[in-house]
């Protein structure tokens, strides 16, 4: 193996990982796993009817929203739960990579 063929061969590798830890970062496997619970409630809940049978009032989407939560299937709840603690995890990432990159100011 000559210069150009090591130093072309050691490139591909530098690049292959770069771009692995561009899109196996953290933040983007919790991303990825959101969206696929999200898709997968679409799957299990008919979300047109969730929104036919919505309140008007903004006094009753509480008591509506709780009672289409509690009185729906275990698989459903544990979605929904887990789509939280995500999409909770996805904001604490980002605030904390926009604290690090100086775009939010603090003063602690």
């Amino acid at each position: 193996m000559n210069e150009k063929e090591l130093r072309d061969s050691i490139l591909k590798r530098v690049k292959r990982t770069y771009y692995l830890k561009r899109v196996l970062s953290p933040v983007l496997l919790k991303c990825y796993f959101f969206t696929a619970l999200f898709v997968s409630m679409f799957a299990l809940v008919s979300v047109k009817d969730v929104f036919a049978n919505m309140p008007s009032t903004l006094s009753e989407l509480y008591t509506f929203l709780s009672y289409a939560v509690l009185h729906t299937e275990i698989v459903v709840q544990a979605i929904l739960a887990t789509i939280t603690i995500a999409l909770i995890l996805i904001v604490r990432d980002s605030v904390r990579t926009l604290r690090m990159a100086g775009g939010l100011a603090h003063t602690y």
